[in-house]
C-alpha cells in the first residue's frame, strides 16, 4: 500500500474543490461538481465561486442581467 504525504493529500483535497487553479465553467457546473456552495454569509457564494472560475459573473448566481 502506498502511504500519501500530508502535502500530496492537501492538493488531491484542493484539486477535487477546484480551488488548485481557477477553471473556465459556468457556476452551474461548478455548484453540481461541488454539490453544494456555503453561503452563511451574504459574500460566500460569490467569492467561493469567484475564487474557482475564471470566468464567473456576479449574474451567473443572482439570475440578473447587467443594466
Amino acid at each position: 500500500m502506498t502511504v500519501l504525504t500530508t502535502r500530496v493529500l492537501n492538493r488531491t483535497y484542493l484539486r477535487r474543490q477546484l480551488l488548485a487553479e481557477r477553471h473556465p465553467r459556468p457556476a452551474a457546473e461548478i455548484v453540481g461538481h461541488l454539490v453544494a456552495v456555503q453561503g452563511q454569509e451574504s459574500d460566500s457564494p460569490y467569492l467561493g465561486l469567484w475564487a474557482r472560475s475564471s470566468t464567473f459573473e456576479i449574474e451567473e448566481l443572482t439570475g440578473r442581467s447587467s443594466p
